[in-house]
């Protein structure tokens, strides 16, 4: 029994460093995004004008909702996967 338990805890943390490799991802794209609203010249944004500048925020806060929303995810997942291991230890102290 222990060497399943320790098998889907294996597959578990897995799954959940691949979830972590996704969102250090999707956090250095909206970082990079960030970066790029910040390092253009303000006379190339004088010329975009209003629709430019919004278009282009509007691009990185859909980024960086992206980004939350992804965090949101994973907490959930963790909460869903170790509620059952949780309920699993449990069972075995008390035996």
């Amino acid at each position: 029994m222990n060497e399943q338990i320790d098998l889907i805890l294996y597959h578990m943390a897995k799954s959940q460093r691949e979830l972590a490799k996704i969102l250090k991802t999707e956090r250095e794209l909206a970082t990079h995004a960030a970066g790029l609203i910040v390092n253009i010249p303000e006379g190339h944004m004088a010329n975009a004008g209003v629709e430019g500048v919004r278009d282009q925020s509007m691009q990185v806060s859909k980024s960086i909702a992206v980004y939350l929303n992804g965090l949101a995810d994973l907490e959930e997942a963790l909460a869903d996967n170790m509620g059952p291991v949780i309920k699993e230890l449990e069972g075995q102290e008390e035996e």
